[in-house]
């Protein structure tokens, strides 16, 4: 996970709350307490902090030494991605596992909307799943090639 400075209550978030747990205990909110002790001992969170706020592709840079080559996603806290069917980063993950190829999520905007989002041109090659032939940031109106947004992944 890169944090930047001041962002303590995401470590905090992960770790545990011996406060939080007291208050749980004996409550019938217990059985819920031994499901977060679950998730959270089952899990290994490392962080690394980005020294200078340069924008999101220089915090994936900042992580670049923890991931080395392997695969890895993009989730940002502030983006929620909300879906009645699977979720889309397990939707994303058996995307990748499929092609071995680095996946976006995209989304149709308005086209008038399109300077606001980085968005891909591409071919369709089935179901909504497009081979991404460029990425525009944020493009000047009436320039971008398509109205597919690349959403918070």
């Amino acid at each position: 996970i890169v944090t930047g400075r001041g962002k303590h209550s995401i470590m905090d978030h992960f770790d545990k709350n011996y406060e939080l747990e007291h208050q749980i205990s004996g409550t019938n909110k217990e059985e819920l307490l031994v499901d977060i002790r679950e998730i959270i001992e089952s899990a290994n969170f490392t962080y690394i902090r980005q020294r200078e706020m340069k924008g999101l592709g220089h915090a994936i840079l900042t992580g670049r030494e923890l991931v080395g080559d392997e695969p890895f996603a993009v989730v940002l806290a502030d983006d929620l991605c909300v879906n009645e069917q699977e979720g889309v980063l397990a939707q994303m993950v058996a995307l990748f596992k499929q092609f071995r190829c680095s996946i976006v999520a995209v989304q149709e905007v308005p086209a008038e909307e399109t300077h606001k989002y980085g968005v891909i041109s591409g071919e369709m090659i089935k179901d909504d799943i497009y081979r991404v032939d460029d990425m525009v940031e944020k493009p000047e109106k009436g320039t971008a090639p398509s109205n597919l947004a690349i959403i918070g992944r």
